[in-house]
């Protein structure tokens, strides 16, 4: 049973019967303007990649084109290919600050992910867009329920958000990868608020702390991942998350599945 499963879950929910939340929850409602967005579901129907107008990245192509001094992306799966990577790293090279957090090798429930994720590193940090991977999460308490974003205990990253100038926030089922854009219909909210984006941005920021997050950075040429634990911080010279899924991700780039990840 739950009460058994997740005990601490159990418990926390059950606090609920005699402290009611409903009437707080109301009052910390953010009130602004939104746009819904989704792809059009005959997108599915398409014999190769579907038509442009049939996409919601077409939709969200405005706003993102729009930003000029920050973008934060979180995506649970990034597969940047060559058209993202062109957004991104021309966005750093005017001076934009690009901050992406996604999950680590050691963290994804999809290494093969990581193997259309992993090549491009380099090129990214090499033009200012700090990479931040986040670590495989050990036991949650509150089952996922206390405002992270991470879904459980032993869990990895399934944030999909974009904060871009502060002042607007995409939140939705869109990852930046293929599978996104092409193949899945996605749905999600542009909302332009900047108390709601800040509020996302501050929680994308814990997230990229080193007790949770490896920082990727360039050494010397080479990729290291930067972290901290028992209060220390130290480098990593080679990437967490052991030989068997290192040699999937390894598997998934050479043998081509990037377009459909």
């Amino acid at each position: 049973s739950a009460r058994t499963e997740n005990k601490a879950l159990y418990d926390h929910l059950m606090t609920y019967r005699t402290k009611p939340q409903l009437t707080i929850w109301r009052k910390q409602l953010i009130w602004a303007h939104g746009q819904a967005m989704w792809d059009a579901p005959s997108k599915v129907l398409a014999d190769d990649e579907p038509a442009r107008s049939l996409l919601m990245a077409t939709q969200l192509r405005p706003a993102l084109d729009s930003v000029n001094k920050e973008f934060i992306l979180i995506s649970a799966y990034f597969v940047p290919q060559k058209s993202r990577m062109s957004y991104l790293t021309g966005r750093a090279d005017a001076g934009v600050d690009v901050r992406l957090l996604t999950n680590s090798l050691e963290a994804t429930d999809v290494p093969a992910v990581h193997g259309g994720y992993a090549p491009y590193r380099k090129t990214l940090l090499e033009h200012g867009i700090k990479l931040y991977e986040l670590r495989r999460q050990q036991d949650d308490p509150s089952g996922g329920s206390s405002g992270s974003f991470t879904a459980g205990s032993d869990s990895s990253l399934h944030t999909k958000a974009m904060i871009l100038d502060k002042q607007k926030v995409f939140i939705g089922s869109f990852n930046f990868d293929p599978r996104s854009v092409f193949w899945n219909t996605e749905v999600g909210v542009l909302v332009d608020s900047p108390e709601l984006a800040g509020y996302v941005r501050q929680l994308a920021l814990e997230g990229m702390t080193p007790v949770l997050s490896y920082q990727a950075r360039l050494e010397n040429g080479e990729v290291v991942w930067f972290t901290e634990d028992d209060g220390r911080q130290h480098v990593l010279r080679k990437e967490p998350g052991g030989k068997w899924r290192s040699f999937k991700a390894w598997l998934s780039d050479k043998i081509g599945l990037e377009k459909m990840l």
